[in-house]
């Protein structure tokens, strides 16, 4: 699951770039925010064997909190942003689209990663 997330990383990146790159940076940091899952996965395997050996703990569970911690950090920032989109049909949108995306990539990767306690 690692290969998917660097390259869901990828393409919200290049996204991102386009957007940035044609001067729309709300639509920029509304897309910034879907980053936060796919980045706290990373982040949570590359240190899940160092701090499992320090802390004496499974690296599932460092794993798993770390995409608990991303899904709040990408909860919270969903929020955040949506404050300045002033359409009331927009700002739901924005709201069932993204959390939608993040609801169901932070499902992927704790099954994922819960499928690692099986084998």
């Amino acid at each position: 699951m690692v290969t998917e997330a660097i390259i869901i990383i990828i393409l919200i990146a290049v996204i991102s770039g386009v957007f940035l790159r044609e001067k729309r940076y709300d639509y920029a940091k509304s897309t910034g925010v879907l980053l936060i899952m796919p980045l706290a996965y990373l982040f949570g395997f590359a240190l899940s064997r160092p701090i499992a050996t320090l802390k004496q703990v499974e690296r599932i569970d460092v794993i798993l909190v770390a995409i608990i911690i991303g899904l709040m950090i990408s909860c919270i920032l969903l929020g955040l942003r949506c404050i300045s989109i002033k359409q009331k049909k927009l700002k739901l949108a924005y709201l069932i689209v993204n959390g939608a995306f993040i609801g169901i990539i932070s499902l992927i990767f704790i099954y994922d990663t819960l499928t690692l306690l099986v084998k």
